[in-house]
């Protein structure tokens, strides 16, 4: 890579966290102008997350009107932010529809496994957790710690998967 490609990578690393900080201390204008460029910004991956929270903080703002996800990213990027506010049926929702779009996604259905056991949804959590290690065993250690599965920590078929 260049130097002139890692100077702007960086800018914008940098740039994005700043808006995060924006971001999660309310200030949704701030983090929406520090967002924008993001949007359209070669990094793929971060021009999605910008996408997202620009949404967010446009609701708060009434501006562009409400978020409608719709890549699998997208709507896990999402589902994490209202995951993270203690909003788990939403939070569910959007994961579903993730795995819907991307089944090999092993983010996805840890996410929704994640949402559920918080949702109180055993049979969803088991299940999305099944097939998050099933397509990345790694997925079993990450859950071991993970306070989300907590409530299905006595659940025999969540206790043996995680032990496998």
């Amino acid at each position: 890579m260049s130097k002139k490609l890692e100077k702007a990578a960086a800018h914008s690393v940098e740039a994005y966290e700043k808006a995060l900080k924006a971001f999660w201390k309310k200030d949704y204008e701030k983090a929406q102008e520090l967002l924008a460029p993001l949007e359209k910004g070669e990094a793929v991956e971060l021009a999605e997350r910008a996408r997202t929270y620009l949404a967010v903080c446009a609701k708060h703002t009434d501006k562009k009107g409400s978020f409608k996800p719709k890549t699998a990213e997208e709507h896990v990027a999402y589902g994490s932010l209202l995951h993270n506010r203690g909003e788990f049926a939403e939070a569910q929702k959007l994961f579903a529809q993730a795995t819907s779009l991307a089944p090999q996604s092993d983010v996805a259905h840890y996410c929704l496994a994640a949402a559920a056991a918080r949702n109180g949804d055993d049979a969803t959590a088991r299940k999305a957790l099944q097939k998050a290690v099933d397509l990345s065993p790694e997925s079993r250690v990450q859950a071991r710690r993970d306070a989300d599965f907590e409530a299905l920590r006595e659940d025999e078929e969540i206790a043996a998967l995680l032990e496998a």
